[in-house]
């Protein structure tokens, strides 16, 4: 993320009341969960949806270089997501965790001026093919190990992938990891302006951005589900804030409003987009924002856990309808 606009209100509204569960997934000492263990379940109307903590933690170390990760049947370690290889490094896991969920896995590249850049794309197909939810997060960093920004949205998007991996969905779910966020947007605008050019953008339902989900310091809850009013995004953010409420996640949204994050890519084609994201605005914004210190060492698993279920949960309202 970065820069801001004026604080917008969100809008409160009703959201349908469908949930999620998963299997049950004990992670004890990070360990990788059986290939039974990963699959979410649909049991009923009044169930929530399981984000495991120790999931959040062990990916999170392997994307942002805390932990070895293994791309291409080497062991690896992603130190940073700034340079070109660092990034291609990243794709490579975003590709073997999505596949070992079953999605498929496509990449994007573009030219942007003097830029290439690549979006990670994967997908799991609805019975409705032509809807699609869009859940994004930007997987560059600015050179530094990232781990908040943003790699906590990249895996919170993985995390709520792998609870709906086997969920019977009505519209599809696709998750895009956009690249160069940091250079200014180039991934989401690059890849909103393909969706418009081929007319897939009218498949697009809508945005769920989740720009950083793991800093709160204070562990007062807060949370931003930022739309400014454009287009009909503050419905979709009462839907992210009725989950909260619903799943009883002690969560407080806060108002707050801009256009520097890659949800913004996609008002200018009228489709409801928000970003989901720690409280940046609310006064307890990460010190280590966009400096070498941001590393998983600070940061709130069970916050993270919290935010991507009420993410998720709005998530499973809008996909299994």
């Amino acid at each position: 993320m970065t820069s801001t606009r004026d604080p917008s209100r969100v809008v409160a509204g009703i959201c349908a009341a469908f949930a999620l569960a998963t299997a049950s997934c004990a992670v004890e000492d990070l360990r990788e969960p059986a290939a039974d263990e990963i699959h979410g379940s649909l049991v009923g109307a009044d169930t929530v949806m399981t984000i495991e903590p120790e999931f959040l933690e062990a990916r999170l170390r392997e994307l942002s270089g805390a932990a070895t990760a293994t791309v291409g049947g080497r062991a690896v370690v992603i130190r940073e997501r700034g340079s070109a290889a660092g990034r291609a490094l990243a794709r490579g896991w975003l590709r073997e965790q999505y596949e070992a969920l079953g999605f498929t896995v496509e990449e994007h590249a573009y030219d942007s001026g003097f830029q290439r850049g690549v979006n990670v794309v994967a997908e799991k197909a609805g019975a409705d093919p032509s809807r699609v939810l869009i859940v994004s997060a930007h997987y560059d960093s600015v050179s530094n190990a990232g781990a908040d920004d943003d790699g906590s949205g990249v895996v919170s998007a993985l995390a709520i992938a792998r609870a709906l991996a086997a969920a019977p969905l009505q519209i599809g779910l696709r998750v895009v990891a956009f690249d160069q966020e940091e250079s200014g947007l180039l991934g989401s605008n690059a890849y909103a302006r393909m969706l418009d050019r081929t007319g897939q953008m009218e498949q697009v339902v809508g945005v769920l951005d989740l720009e950083m989900t793991a800093y709160d310091a204070n562990n007062d809850g807060r949370y931003h589900v930022i739309h400014c009013d454009e287009n009909t995004s503050a419905e979709l953010a009462a839907r992210v804030e009725a989950a909260a409420v619903r799943g009883d996640l002690g969560l407080n949204r806060v108002d707050a409003c801009t256009d520097r994050s890659d949800h913004a890519a996609f008002w200018r084609y009228g489709k409801p987009a928000v970003a989901v994201s720690q409280a940046f605005f609310g006064g307890d914004g990460n010190p280590c924002y966009h400096a070498r210190c941001d590393t998983v060492d600070r940061l709130n698993w069970d916050y993270m856990r919290r935010l991507t279920q009420a993410a998720g949960l709005a998530a499973a309202d809008i996909l299994l309808e």
